[in-house]
Order: structure tokens, then C-alpha cells, then sequence
């Protein structure tokens, strides 16, 4: 299993940069949500499996030297209300974060035994995946569209994003649980852009057909991104 990352800046007049294209980290909580549906541990629902949530930040997740691992279950700075911006027109929502707890403190680039671990989390903000748009499945993956619009974000230096499943652990409400993660180089963000995010997560290359049983029409058979004029 594999992931791959576009990143683009989208310019109000239409003109579209590719910054980024390139694979991404699938995180430790992927795996774990996998270990999840194998041990009948996790939630019973399949969409609390499925990719919901998403963060913008303004750091990096990265070890010392050239050293990487994908134990982490956050960003290292992810946007707060006011950074997003009082006039964005992203589908934000208040969420508890959950996270691996080890020692005391979340767990982090470290490797300890199962029975050592609880859980535990913290509330954050999180942009909502939208519709059939905005997520796609195929035979052999699944496509999210990730938006920060011209509105949100303005002044900072985006430099990481996060793709959360919707409630892999089955707690009584939404807690998002990060399964990729991907660091790129600041993007100064102003109100002449967006920064669009296409990222696919699965065994990539195999497939190229859209499952229109859940994705709600048939507007496509091929991972082309679909008119930004319906995102």
C-alpha cells in the first residue's frame, strides 16, 4: 500500500501550479486501524474507516538528521480557528483528536510494546471532506480532494497536511485518527489562491475506474481531478 500527493496552487482567474507531486507517509494510525478491523477492536461501521477530516499546518513532522518515522498521530503546528481565517468558506468543525498515549505523553517516534499504550486525545480544528466531489473511490484506492480556498490560511506558510479517518475507534462521536500525512516545502499563502490537494491513498496504478456505487454519479473514468467549479 502506497500513497502519491498533488499539490497545487489554483489562481482565481483559473491558472493552475503544480508545487508538489510526489508519494506521501502513510502514518502509524492507518496501520492500526487495519489492526483494528482484524482484531474486531475498532468501530463496527465501515465509514469510520473512511477518510473525513483533513489539516493544514505550518511545520513538520521530522527527526533529527536523516532519520523518518511515521509514528506520529498529528501535525507539528496545525491551523487554529483564527489562522483559517474568520472568513473562510471551509466546512471547519471542532473534533477530539485521539492519539496513543505512552509514558505519560502522545506518543511519538517511538516504538513501545501494544500493552503499554492507552488512548486519549485532544480538540482541534478540522476541515470536513465534502461530497461526491471530494472523494472517490476505485477498485484498488481511494482519491480525496483537499481544499484551502483563497479565504483561509492568508499570511502564513503552509508547509504540511494531514488526512484523518472519520472514527476508526469507535468512540460515541467523531474522532479523527491520522493515516497520511505528507511535509513540502512553505507555501506563502494569499487571497490570490487556493491550495488544492489531491491525494490518493490505496494500492495505487492498479485501477483507474470510479466504483459510481459510492461515489453518487459516473462523472468520470480516470483519476483527472474534476472541474474546480464544483469542488
Amino acid at each position: 500500500m502506497k500513497g502519491h500527493v498533488t499539490v497545487c496552487k489554483v489562481y482565481t482567474d483559473g491558472t493552475e501550479e503544480v508545487v508538489v507531486d510526489e508519494p506521501n507517509m502513510i502514518t502509524a494510525g492507518l496501520h492500526d486501524a487495519f489492526l483494528d478491523i482484524l482484531h474486531q477492536a475498532g468501530s463496527p461501521f465501515a465509514e469510520n474507516y473512511r477518510p473525513r477530516y483533513y489539516q493544514f499546518g505550518t511545520n513538520t513532522n521530522t527527526l533529527p538528521g536523516d532519520s523518518t518515522s511515521s509514528i506520529f498521530f498529528g501535525l507539528s503546528s496545525p491551523l487554529s480557528w483564527a489562522q483559517y481565517g474568520s472568513d473562510s468558506d471551509m466546512q471547519l468543525q471542532k473534533r477530539y483528536r485521539t492519539f496513543p498515549v505512552y509514558n505519560g505523553s502522545e506518543l511519538l517516534f517511538e516504538d513501545p510494546s501494544f500493552s503499554a499504550i492507552s488512548y486519549s486525545g485532544v480538540d482541534e480544528y478540522f476541515a470536513e471532506i465534502g461530497g461526491e466531489y471530494s472523494t472517490r473511490i476505485y477498485y484498488d484506492s481511494f482519491e480525496a480532494i483537499l481544499t484551502l480556498d483563497t479565504n483561509s490560511g492568508n499570511g502564513l506558510t503552509i508547509s504540511e497536511a494531514g488526512l484523518f479517518a472519520k472514527n476508526p475507534k469507535g468512540y460515541s462521536q467523531d474522532s479523527p485518527y491520522l493515516m497520511a500525512y505528507k511535509s513540502f516545502t512553505g507555501i506563502p499563502k494569499t487571497s490570490d489562491f487556493s491550495i488544492i490537494i489531491r491525494w490518493s491513498i490505496g494500492y495505487v496504478g492498479i485501477s483507474d475506474t470510479i466504483d459510481t456505487k459510492y461515489n453518487g454519479q459516473d462523472f468520470a473514468h480516470t483519476r483527472r481531478v474534476p472541474n474546480l467549479d464544483n469542488l
